[in-house]
């Protein structure tokens, strides 16, 4: 369809898709001009709301300007080299407990990587395990996936749009207990000096905890 468009338009053209009017660019250099938007005249709220923003509310993608460049500074800060650094040896930790548990015979190796991967980011951003909640998280971000594509977005019964609204309920939910037991937990959790040379690996995890806690108390 895009090509039989632009052969008939041209490479900018006005289209209409479940009933919202857009406009599709299909070269490069507009692109680039969307994207980077130099003169900050476009809006990436009003253009995901529509598909992303009763399930990802506030979410980065969500927020223009300075908005965005302020939220987006808060969470470089878990992604600096320094940080990333740290991770590692939550990264081998969790790693080494899944292959530990990997049952004998056929693996299905998608929903392995889908589970190790939750759980890491778990553990490294929030500095808890989900333990027997993790199937039940994966389940509710896939349901919130697939309903920011449906084109019925109507919480109907059995509807795509449904499961991923309650699918929203259960990661706030999750999430919301993870952190608030981590806020609750910060007065006991070790510190270590920043100032300090390179500290030993149980003690980087500290510091890595402690930083965590405070990212998501901002």
């Amino acid at each position: 369809m895009t090509e039989r468009n632009r052969l008939r338009y041209g490479d900018v053209y006005r289209m209409r898709v479940l009933g919202r009017e857009g406009i599709t660019f299909l070269t490069p250099q507009a692109t680039r001009e969307v994207f980077l938007d130099p003169g900050k005249v476009l809006s990436s709220e009003q253009g995901w709301s529509n598909t992303i923003g009763e399930l990802f509310r506030n979410g980065l993608m969500l927020r223009d300007f300075d908005d965005h460049h302020r939220h987006r500074r808060v969470m470089q800060q878990a992604f600096s080299r320094a940080a990333l650094t740290g991770y590692v040896e939550a990264i081998h930790e969790v790693t080494d407990r899944h292959l530990r548990e990997l049952p004998d015979g056929d693996v299905d190796v998608y929903l392995l990587m889908k589970r190790l991967t939750l759980d890491i980011a778990a553990e490294v951003f929030v500095g808890v395990s989900l333990g027997e909640e993790s199937e039940r998280v994966n389940r509710a971000f896939a349901d919130a996936v697939a309903a920011s594509i449906t084109p019925l977005r109507v919480p109907l019964p059995g509807t795509p749009w449904r499961r991923g609204i309650r699918g929203r309920a259960e990661l706030v939910r999750v999430f919301g207990d993870l952190v608030a037991a981590r806020r609750r937990s910060r007065s006991r959790a070790p510190t270590c000096c920043p100032g300090s040379p390179t500290p030993p690996p149980r003690t980087a995890s500290c510091c890595r905890w402690t930083t965590s806690s405070t990212t998501w108390s901002s």
